[in-house]
């Protein structure tokens, strides 16, 4: 596979997916570095979530690259070995079964989850540490404008939006009901 076939591989077609590349660059270039933060959650391995954890790698964050549909991740992997740029890949079960937290998390598309987009964005709460940041793209958008347990709303970005942790998993958990 040559560099060429990489970024053609990995650039997004769709305007949504540009829209959200400009969306990861903006996070990346100011929210990130301003607060110190450089774990980050990248779910999703088709074109739109590879083009964004490209981006994201470029910029020397500690990636981590998540996704429920296993030949896709494989191929991100691929591509990230071509680019010689250091992530890492995870199903999506495997990052629930891990237990790490992550500054920062980002999703065009709630199926990299496997699930509705509350779910998704209630799943990746978990995966946060408190006052992170979950970028979400326009897969997203029944959730614009909403209450999420555990969360308030983040920056506004071009091509999506946001939405700040600000309670632990266990508070969550009340106010949903379950107990931990």
């Amino acid at each position: 596979m040559t560099a060429a076939n990489v970024v053609e591989e990995t650039t997004p077609g769709a305007p949504e997916e540009q829209e959200f590349l400009e969306t990861a660059r903006a996070f990346s270039d100011y929210h990130l570095p301003c607060r110190g933060w450089s774990r980050v959650l990248e779910v999703g391995a088709a074109a739109g979530g590879v083009a964004a954890a490209v981006l994201l790698a470029e910029r020397g964050h500690e990636l981590t690259v998540a996704d429920v549909d296993e030949e896709a991740l494989r191929r991100a992997e691929r591509h990230f070995a071509a680019l010689e740029l250091p992530a890492t890949f995870v199903s999506a079960g495997e990052l629930r079964r891990q237990g790490r937290s992550f500054d920062a998390a980002t999703c065009f598309d709630p199926a990299a989850v496997g699930s509705s987009p509350r779910e998704a964005a209630m799943e990746l709460r978990r995966l946060l540490r408190h006052h992170g940041l979950l970028v979400v793209g326009p897969a997203f958008a029944a959730l614009d404008g909403r209450h999420l347990p555990g969360f308030k709303h983040g920056p506004a970005f071009a091509g999506g939006f946001s939405f700040r942790a600000v309670r632990s998993t266990a508070g969550i958990a009340s106010s949903i009901g379950l107990r931990r």
